[in-house]
């Protein structure tokens, strides 16, 4: 009877516990912490998925300016015939080129319009003895290209410019 009496006035924390179980406290943490685990893993999940659409994005991109290159609307041509000067001087793999002088001036005037207009510009020299004009260097050929098609909406931008390849 005095068991019984024990058992009937004692809370089911104390049995469980008596049992080697866990309590409800216990229990709650338990599942505190596996919710923390699932909802860390979902938004590792998502951050995956969301990396798995930026890559998708970054081909797709990639492949679009391939394409116009491919259907000459964007000329590319690959950098030759620099001076070594003007090769130590390329730290990117695509440039646009707004300009080629014979006249080293005339590509100062240029590159300082650039400028003005809020572009990186420098100037390079090829061993044939022109200097040209190169703005938006990039290591990504859709950025290349975009850059290119922003330029050409500028006033002081050639519709003839084009990107240098620069793959060495």
């Amino acid at each position: 009877m005095i068991a019984l009496a024990v058992v009937s006035l004692s809370s089911c924390d104390q049995l469980r516990s008596l049992a080697g179980r866990p309590t409800s406290s216990e229990l709650a943490r338990m599942k505190e912490k596996r919710l923390g685990i699932e909802a860390e893993k979902a938004a590792k999940e998502a951050a995956r998925l969301a990396e798995d659409q930026r890559r998708r994005q970054i081909v797709a991109d990639s492949l679009a300016a391939l394409d116009k290159i491919a259907s000459g609307a964007v000329v590319m041509k690959p950098a030759r015939n620099l001076t070594s000067r003007s090769m130590e001087a390329l730290d990117r793999h695509y440039y646009v080129m707004i300009g080629s002088f014979g006249e080293a001036a005339n590509a100062v005037r240029l590159k300082d319009k650039a400028e003005a207009a809020g572009y990186t510009a420098i100037l390079l020299s090829f061993s044939n003895g022109l200097t040209a004009v190169a703005s938006c260097a990039t290591d990504c050929v859709s950025d290349a290209v975009s850059s290119l098609e922003r330029l050409r909406q500028e006033p002081f931008c050639p519709a003839d410019a084009w990107l240098m390849e620069c793959l060495w």
